[in-house]
Order: structure tokens, then sequence, then C-alpha cells
């Protein structure tokens, strides 16, 4: 729990990208803490908006068109999509006719094929109160993914796919979520990222860039953020500015709801993808007990 450390930086009076490019990452080095770092890519610097305030979504147009003008990355191989990543939120459960709220976070590894087969491992963290070591297997069709694969990438037909999972009705935020939850599941190559950049270019409701903001991890991405329509949630993504890849996805509450209790503004979820690649095999084994069960 508590805010994300990053703080956005305000340097100019329009938002500017200036993104060098060179030789293009794996799709592993898309996700990776390494391919974020300012020394591996000479610069990729975002600027926030001047006394105007945020403009909406421009970075996001400029961040696409940024990650389609690099040269093209080579197709990876591999059976599994690999998923490293950290949540911290909060556990909420019942208690006496009350709700009562516990900080948690977790460790994940996920493991998922095309057909929805594969692995997840939720791994302890010592020392902080976590979720317990648990390993899970799944056969095909356990592991849904979003969308059907392969992925659309013309920006006006995946937003309609993309609202089919997260419908607009739930506010403005509905298309963050949809995207985080891309990310939670599927292999994002090139033109996916392009594309899934260009839908929230295209959304006009509420949308702010925040410019320059580091994940968890200590990287620098660039933020996009949106209050939903009671202004008691702010839903954030950030992304990798040279790859435009998703570094992290936070909710924070701004009001509690009236069952709930406690300082505002909090982080209610926040979500860090600290690696993706392509495997041709589940590891050994499991990264937590042992403890398995198919799904």
């Amino acid at each position: 729990m508590g805010a994300a450390l990053g703080v956005a930086a305000t340097v100019g009076a329009a938002a500017i990208l200036r993104a060098t490019l060179s030789d293009a990452p794996t799709q592993a080095e898309a996700a990776s803490p390494s391919a974020a770092t300012p020394a591996t890519t000479a610069a990729a610097v975002v600027a926030a908006t001047g006394p105007a305030g945020p403009q909406p979504v421009a970075c996001m147009a400029q961040l696409a068109d940024a990650v389609a003008a690099r040269p093209a990355e080579t197709a990876a191989l591999g059976r599994y999509w690999a998923i490293h990543s950290r949540w911290w939120g909060e556990d909420m459960a019942a208690s006496g006719g009350s709700t009562v709220v516990t900080a948690a976070t977790y460790e994940s590894r996920l493991w998922r094929a095309s057909d929805g087969s594969g692995r997840q491992d939720v791994i302890a963290i010592p020392g902080e109160n976590s979720r317990p070591d648990s390993s899970s297997t799944y056969t095909a069709g356990g592991l849904a993914g979003v969308l059907a694969e392969p992925i659309e990438t013309r920006p006006a037909v995946l937003a309609a796919q993309l609202q089919t999972h997260s419908p607009p009705q739930m506010g403005p935020q509905w298309v963050l979520r949809a995207i985080a939850d891309v990310y939670h599941t599927h292999a994002t190559a090139q033109p996916v990222r392009v594309a899934l950049l260009r839908v929230l270019a295209m959304q006009t409701t509420g949308l702010q860039c925040e410019g320059g903001w580091k994940d968890r991890a200590g990287r620098q991405g660039i933020a996009v953020a949106v209050n939903s329509n009671s202004d008691s949630t702010r839903d954030r993504l950030i992304f990798d500015p040279v790859t435009g890849a998703l570094l992290a996805a936070e909710e924070v509450t701004l009001i509690n709801p009236p069952a709930l209790r406690g300082p505002t503004p909090r982080t209610q979820s926040y979500w860090l993808l600290l690696q993706a690649r392509h495997v041709n095999d589940l590891p050994a084994g499991s990264a937590g007990t042992g403890k398995s069960g198919e799904r």
C-alpha cells in the first residue's frame, strides 16, 4: 500500500517526446527493467504540460508514432509467454458486519500458451504481509485471455473488442483497465503495443498525460491517468518511453466508499510488470512451495 514512487515532472509547455531509434529490442527487452533504463537508449524524454494543465492523451499518440517508427522487432519464438510481475494492494474480507481491508503483496510468475494452458506460481514476499506460496497448472482454456489471438492491430476494431471485456459504462477508466488486462496474459508484439497506444490516444473523456513518472522498480516511464466519474478513484498506466510496453498499472482510492475507512489517497492496487518473454518449456517444479493443483 502507499502511493506510487513516481512524481510527475513538468519540463515544458507542450508534451514532447524524443526517442532515439536505436536497435529494436526483443519482446523480452520490451518489458524488462533494462529496456526502460535511459542509459540504454540515449534519450527518451516526455514533458508534461504547462499552466494550461495536462493535455488529453497527446503523449500516447506521440509515443505510438515513435514506437511504430522503430525498426521492426524480430519475431520471438517459444510456446509460452512468460510474465514475471509483482502486485501490491488491498485484500478485503467481511467481519462482524463490516469490511476489513488488509494491505497485501505477492510475486507472480505466469506461463501461458496460446491455447490458454499453462501455469501460475504465486510467491510469498518474506517479511511482508504476503499471500502464501501456491502453484496452479491449467489445461487448455484455463488461462483465458482478454482477446482472441492473433490480436487485432486496427485501433478502432481493437477498441470495440476491448469494450466487450471492460464496458465503457463503468466510466472512463474502462480503457486503462482493459489494456492492463491485456498485458496480464497476452504477448504484446510491437504492432500490438502500437495499436493499444492508439486506442488510448482515441479517448477524449478525462484522460490526462502526466508526463514522466517512475514505477516501483525505479524505471522512468510515461504516465496516463483518469478519474472515475465520481472522482472516487484514479487509474494510472505507466509505459516504457522507448518500446511502448506497459511497465505498471495503478488504481488509487481518492474517496472511501461508505463501508470503508482509511487515509486517502492510497493505492488500492498496483501491478508491476518486471519481465515478459517467450520460452519453450515450463520450468521444473514450482517457484513457491511445490504445491500444485490442476484447473
